[in-house]
């Protein structure tokens, strides 16, 4: 399929392209922010995890610190050890 520079060059098209682009950086930073602060509530209570859950926490911040992201099973894990200490882990 060959590209339609003539598209791509179109000033309402380029828009469009951007306000999509930066839509999708809000979703995706809002969603990092969420897990940062889910990451801040189990660190005040670190000493009280097990040593497996603690292992799983760092974890958890290293790969946001190196940009890697959560799979979704490890959101749903840390969401689920958030939960203990947060009335409202969402």
């Amino acid at each position: 399929m060959a590209l339609d520079f003539k598209r791509l060059m179109d000033p309402a098209v380029r828009e469009q392209n951007r306000l999509e682009r930066e839509a999708e950086e809000a979703r995706a930073q809002a969603h990092e922010q969420k897990l940062r602060g889910w990451l801040r509530i189990v660190h005040e209570h670190i000493e009280e995890l097990p040593a497996n859950e603690r292992s799983f926490v760092r974890n958890c911040q290293h790969r946001l610190n190196t940009a890697v992201g959560l799979t979704e099973a490890q959101e749903k894990w840390l969401q689920d050890i958030t939960g203990r200490y947060a009335e409202v882990a969402q």
